[in-house]
């Protein structure tokens, strides 16, 4: 692909997502194009969610929210699950959206969003954030084409040289919206 084949293809992803954010804000109707996965952390979250630490991490469920915790100086501690959007086609492009919040003004945490193809482990999206702070921040991921189904959702809170952080998660979101020529 050249470069701005690949350029237009960004945009287009791009426009995808602002209007499935606009749709999504403004839908009027039940009228979707695909399913629209929404998970609150409510309802037994963690029949959906898997955690799983490269050290002594640890995740947990509560108060309709999750929080990882990491302390040691490599690896990460993450929060996964699969998420269903539908049969795949090349016209339609995805993005997911999730609250995050840290524990202090003083800790920032680096979380990666990531959306993987659970057939071949290769990123379909990956976005690296810094969250810090307790008020919850959204973070809208980079968007991609739905060309497999289902697709996993990872929440992954990176290493910070030995030094404990903690990130607390709510609210996922998933948009998807036809793609313009």
């Amino acid at each position: 692909m050249t470069l701005n084949a690949s350029r237009r293809a960004i945009r287009r992803i791009l426009t995808v997502v602002a209007l499935a954010t606009a749709c999504v804000v403004g839908m009027t109707g039940p009228a979707q194009a695909l399913p629209l996965p929404v998970d609150l952390f409510d309802n037994n979250p963690a029949s959906r969610w898997t955690v799983w630490s490269t050290g002594n991490g640890t995740g947990s469920f509560g108060n309709s929210q999750a929080r990882l915790d990491h302390s040691l100086s490599t690896g990460w501690t993450e929060i996964s699950r699969d998420v269903s959007l539908g049969a795949p086609d090349s016209d339609i492009g995805c993005a997911f959206e999730i609250q995050l919040r840290g524990t202090s003004s003083s800790a920032v945490s680096t979380v990666n969003l990531e959306v993987i193809n659970p057939n071949n482990w290769q990123y379909l999206s990956l976005k690296q954030v810094q969250v810090s702070g307790q008020q919850w921040q959204s973070f809208l991921m980079l968007g991609w084409v739905h060309r497999v189904n289902p697709v996993k959702f990872r929440v992954s809170l990176l290493a910070a040289g030995g030094q404990a952080r903690t990130v607390h998660i709510d609210t996922m979101t998933g948009m998807c919206g036809f793609i313009e020529d």
